[in-house]
Parts: structure tokens; C-alpha cells; sequence
């Protein structure tokens, strides 16, 4: 699971590189997302933050999702945000159900 960002309730987009400034697994790749905004001069990729709607959170989550690879994605709402996320590595388990995130549930 990586975190692509948050929208908020005064209607902003962030991108989790500014939202998770240390880094570390739950942005790993997003850097891709910048430079991919760089090169074709799209600023929703390279701007930190930004005026949006909750559409435009499932637009750049799923750009995110088609540029990285990434299995599913989700929304969940926690505190006044509401996080996108990418989902990936999923797999079967030894009775057949699929988890997320290399885990497998046995119950």
C-alpha cells in the first residue's frame, strides 16, 4: 500500500510526498509521478497542493496507479481527509483468497 495524497474539506489535493515529507514505504515511487509532470509540463503532478474536487483525487490516483503498476485502488476516510491509495502485490493464499499487500488471510 502507498499513499498518493489527501483530499481535505477546504477542497485541496496533496500529494503524499508533502502530506509524508520523511519518505520511506508508504510513498515509494512517487517521485516517478513529478518527473512524469515535469517532462509533459502537467503542474497537478508537480505542485505540492492544490484546488480540487474529490474527482480529481480519483484522477490522480489512478494516473498514479497506470504509471506505477499498481493492482487496485482505495479511499479511506480518516479525520477530515479523505487518503487515496495505491494497492499492489497481490497474491493467492493457501486457501485462495487474495489480500493486499503481501498478506494473506487464513481464516
Amino acid at each position: 500500500m502507498r499513499i498518493v495524497g489527501a483530499y481535505t474539506e477546504t477542497h485541496t489535493f496533496a500529494w503524499g510526498w508533502s502530506t509524508h515529507p520523511a519518505g520511506g514505504l508508504l510513498v515509494a515511487g512517487l517521485d516517478t509521478l513529478r518527473v512524469f509532470g515535469d517532462v509533459r509540463g502537467m503542474d497537478v503532478l508537480t505542485t505540492t497542493d492544490w484546488k480540487a474536487s474529490v474527482d480529481d483525487g480519483w484522477e490522480m490516483v489512478a494516473v498514479a496507479g497506470y504509471l506505477l503498476g499498481c493492482q487496485g485502488v482505495y479511499r479511506a476516510d480518516y479525520d477530515d481527509r479523505f487518503w487515496f491509495m495505491l494497492l499492489s502485490n497481490w497474491r493467492q493464499s493457501r486457501r485462495g483468497r487474495t489480500s493486499p499487500g503481501g498478506f494473506t488471510r487464513d481464516t
